[in-house]
């Protein structure tokens, strides 16, 4: 961290403490959106939301819905017939 220059003029501590305040608020409103983002529901809907609004082209549910990445090869079911 670097020294203050003292040749620099004196800031007034209620503008320091006003930055620092607004500065906090934007911390906070930036942790609020990540958690928001990382939240597995929100993600979920969003998901979701994507598929219902056709910017998937399997919609809502296919390939993801069956665990399966969109494109990839159906896999043929493994282990004894029944």
């Amino acid at each position: 961290m670097q020294g203050r220059d003292p040749a620099s003029p004196q800031r007034d501590p209620a503008a320091v403490q006003a930055e620092i305040e607004q500065v906090q608020q934007r911390l906070a409103a930036s942790i609020d959106a990540l958690a928001d983002r990382a939240n597995p529901k929100n993600a979920a809907r969003r998901g979701l939301d994507r598929g219902a609004s056709g910017r998937w082209p399997l919609g809502r549910g296919g390939a993801r819905a069956a665990g399966r990445r969109p494109g990839a090869p159906r896999q043929q079911p493994t282990g004894p017939a029944r």
